[in-house]
């Protein structure tokens, strides 16, 4: 049973903090929710039960897709504690004498980690939030095809319906352009580098963001802050039970444009998608 605790934050007790700490506390919130929604989507893809290859393959290439872009997410958290929390005066504030232990311990294995390695920040500048450069493109290009291993991975796998449309072609390209940037040759090695660094960096970062609300909250709230269970969870499904599939079937052919997206329910009804696919 999973019981779900409520706080509430009156308005007017909000305008107490100062503007670096009422961002910080809306921010950092706001990553550590994006955080906890890509593992969870990341872990989903990841339990993949087709014996198809087709699918499998487009299925595996959907896990990793979500994995890069939970390295941007984490990236993006590090840029945000960083430069408006470690650069500003609210950082020496609490870091003299608001953060507990753990949030002062965190911060440390955050800046160690990015100190010592940029392979997330590299990601999530090439090809999480951004595209890489043609130069990069093209020597992930030449890196692709000279891998025999996937000389038979040149391939889109297409439906009639775009949102099941799948350039594997354009992934195993970007897969030898994150090899690069990782700095390795081989793809299982590559990708344990990556989840043990973005595992260790997402970690920090959660427990930073714990630690910042901890001493934010006894410096304005403490100690009338009050939690109440406002609903328990007895129907949730075990993580490693839950499939995220990349192939779904609309409801019917009236459910898409002509173009192969979906419609929304309040859309003109338009021509059929066959007419519309075979249109010059």
């Amino acid at each position: 049973m999973i019981e779900i605790y409520r706080i509430k934050f009156p308005k007017e007790r909000l305008h107490e903090l100062t503007i670096e700490e009422r961002s910080l506390f809306f921010l950092l919130g706001y990553a550590a929710n994006q955080i906890a929604i890509f593992k969870k989507l990341t872990v989903f893809a990841t339990n993949i039960d087709s014996e198809a290859r087709a699918r499998s393959m487009v299925e595996g290439a959907q896990s990793q897709i979500l994995v890069r872009h939970l390295v941007g997410v984490v990236a993006e958290a590090w840029e945000l504690i960083d430069k408006r929390f470690l650069r500003k005066p609210i950082g020496n504030e609490y870091r003299l004498s608001r953060l507990g232990p753990m949030g002062k311990t965190s911060i440390a294995n955050l800046q160690k980690h990015f100190g010592s390695s940029n392979i997330l920040n590299k990601i999530r500048n090439q090809y999480a939030f951004h595209h890489p450069y043609n130069a990069e493109v093209d020597t992930a290009f030449a890196a692709a095809a000279a891998t025999p291993e996937f000389d038979d991975e040149w391939n889109w796998y297409l439906a009639k319906e775009n949102i099941n449309c799948f350039y594997f072609i354009s992934d195993v390209v970007v897969v030898h352009g994150i090899l690069k940037a990782i700095g390795e040759d081989d793809l299982i090695v590559a990708q344990q580098k990556l989840h043990r660094e973005l595992n260790t960096a997402s970690e920090e970062i959660i427990r930073f963001t714990s630690a910042f609300f901890d001493a934010l909250l006894h410096k304005y709230f403490a100690p009338e802050i009050v939690a109440e269970v406002v609903e328990r969870v007895t129907d949730a499904p075990i993580a490693f039970d839950v499939h995220l599939p990349f192939y779904v079937e609309p409801p019917d052919e009236s459910q898409l444009t002509p173009e192969g997206t979906l419609k929304r329910s309040d859309a003109p009804n338009s021509e059929s998608i066959s007419e519309g696919h075979n249109k010059d």
